[in-house]
């Protein structure tokens, strides 16, 4: 919540960057500052998932994310422009790819973390065996247990539920979330489907496995829809690759 503000500024001083010819534009930018503020206090309860939930001082994730989304959103363009206009294969040409890859993942970062509580049980789902329970758009069919204890290449035992995931009546895909057992304790054992959009995450609640070794027809997993989660990974993979290039050794001193 307090480095929201930060993040703020510092998309809006990529932009400033980007338009530093037109000095007349950045004076605009920096007037219409305040309005990105009252444009998150007014609007920002209405980006989806999870942007109600207060975090504190009555201000809501959907308020701390439309802070950064705004600037970030104006920076894009700016960034782009950016490495259009930067000689090919130069410094500056890979230091403003590393910069348009910040300004994606902050976007991700938004639309996948802030805007998403992952402490709340509103996106914990409990299904009975061979019945279709449905949760944010999806359906989730819990079929089976898949119990392992030779084989594993880590822990002393795994504990997985079989899972068919459905969108629209049509089956997406069969995942299976599980426990990952060792000797003085457990690991869930994530999975994950990816779409166009994003990923839908499941974990395996692992307090309820001694009940499913015992044969329970219950199980209790929480699901994630994580939008833009793509563009986290993609920003990262542009850092990196912009960062590996900048620091490569030139051929010749004046490159």
């Amino acid at each position: 919540m307090y480095g929201a503000p930060f993040i703020a500024a510092m998309m809006i001083a990529i932009t400033m960057w980007g338009l530093r010819a037109k000095p007349e534009r950045i004076f605009y930018l920096l007037m219409a500052t305040p309005v990105i503020f009252l444009a998150a206090w007014l609007f920002g309860d209405n980006m989806g998932y999870d942007s109600k939930d207060i975090i504190g001082a009555s201000i809501s994730r959907g308020q701390i994310g439309l802070v950064m989304l705004i600037p970030a959103l104006m920076a894009l363009p700016a960034t782009i422009s950016l490495i259009k206009n930067s000689e090919k294969r130069s410094i500056p040409f890979f230091a403003h790819v590393i910069h348009f890859g910040l300004v994606l993942m902050i976007i991700g970062h938004v639309l996948s973390t802030t805007i998403i509580d992952r402490g709340t049980y509103s996106h914990s789902v409990t299904m009975v065996k061979d019945e279709k329970v449905e949760w944010g758009g999806y359906e989730f069919e819990f079929t089976d247990v898949v119990s392992k204890t030779d084989g594993l290449e880590v822990g002393d035992g795994y504990l997985g539920a079989k899972i068919n995931v459905y969108e629209d009546g049509e089956l997406l895909e069969t995942v299976e979330p599980g426990v990952l057992r060792f000797d003085s304790r457990a690991r869930s054992e994530v999975d994950r489907i990816s779409m166009p959009h994003g990923d839908l995450v499941l974990i395996m609640d692992g307090t309820q496995a001694q009940s499913l070794m015992e044969g329970s027809d219950l199980v209790r997993i929480m699901v994630y829809d994580l939008p833009g989660i793509h563009l986290v990974w993609a920003g990262w993979i542009l850092i990196m690759l912009g960062s590996l290039r900048i620091w490569m050794p030139k051929r010749h001193p004046t490159d």
